[in-house]
């Protein structure tokens, strides 16, 4: 859920602090109704998150992970 928000258009870390902090988790935010989500973003991003998560926009994270020099640290991790 961390990747696939990142990812969407229109998200930048503003954003995704705002929607955390609302939703208090990328679950909390895909769980959120369209209009939950228009009190914190557009209507373009908030109807974005309510399609869901974007299954082919994180299939390569994977793919990307298996490097072992490439991590993902969330705003929730203790080394961000």
């Amino acid at each position: 859920s961390w990747v696939a928000l990142s990812l969407m258009d229109g998200i930048g870390c503003v954003t995704l602090c705002q929607l955390l902090r609302r939703f208090e988790s990328p679950a909390g935010v895909f769980a959120a109704s369209k209009s939950q989500l228009k009190e914190v973003v557009d209507d373009k991003i908030a109807s974005c998150i309510a399609k869901g998560l974007d299954e082919t926009a994180v299939a390569p994270t994977p793919t990307w992970l298996s490097n072992s020099h490439n991590h993902i640290i969330t705003l929730a991790d203790s080394l961000y």
